[in-house]
């Protein structure tokens, strides 16, 4: 007959824990005292002696006399202004701004001869694009002028484009030949005329 194992032994459990001591409570904070704010005090009354001075008006600004505009213009090389200056305000000036006027307006013809015979030129050359947009430049500076050039220069603007257009017909020759004569008898008399003689 087989022989029944032993009973299992246990150990002895061990003791619970021994509960927390609780932390002592601390005391509750006492309110602070209710002070009341001091009133804040009240501004002095301002004296004529503390008032804020008002800003004092800006002078007005001076216009620019006609010979400082003139002289301005003429550092831009805007001679087209000198000239219209000169027509506009020629019995205002006083005899001393009168003889600068006169001097910078001698300059400004200088510059309109020059880029006009340079104009010819560069057509005479064969090279109306250059010539063309030395006009275009003196036309609009003599806009609003009565200098005697304007005419001349709006002149050259429309005999440059004939001779683009003959430049341009030069495959054909009887309608190069054709716009050369038109051009002849339409420029007669002016400085450009040479430009469409025969060859």
């Amino acid at each position: 007959t087989p022989i029944p194992p032993p009973p299992a032994t246990f150990g002895t459990p061990p003791p619970p824990p021994a509960p927390a001591t609780p932390a002592p409570a601390l005391p509750a904070p006492k309110p602070a005292p209710f002070v009341t704010p001091a009133p804040a005090p009240r501004p002095a009354p301002l004296g004529a002696a503390d008032a804020v001075p008002s800003p004092k008006p800006l002078p007005p600004t001076r216009a620019a006399t006609p010979i400082e505009r003139a002289r301005a213009a003429a550092v831009r090389e805007q001679w087209g202004e000198v000239l219209r200056l000169d027509e506009d305000t020629r019995r205002e000036l006083s005899p001393a701004d009168a003889a600068e006027m006169a001097a910078l307006v001698d300059r400004a013809n200088q510059w309109v001869g020059r880029t006009m015979n340079d104009a010819e030129r560069y057509a005479g050359d064969q090279r109306p694009d250059v010539a063309l947009r030395l006009l275009d430049g003196l036309a609009r500076e003599l806009a609003g002028t009565v200098h005697p050039a304007s005419v001349d220069a709006v002149r050259g603007q429309e005999a440059m484009r004939v001779l683009q257009q003959i430049a341009g017909a030069s495959a054909n020759a009887a309608t190069a030949d054709m716009l050369r004569r038109d051009a002849y008898a339409r420029f007669r008399g002016s400085r450009w005329a040479p430009l469409f003689r025969s060859r």
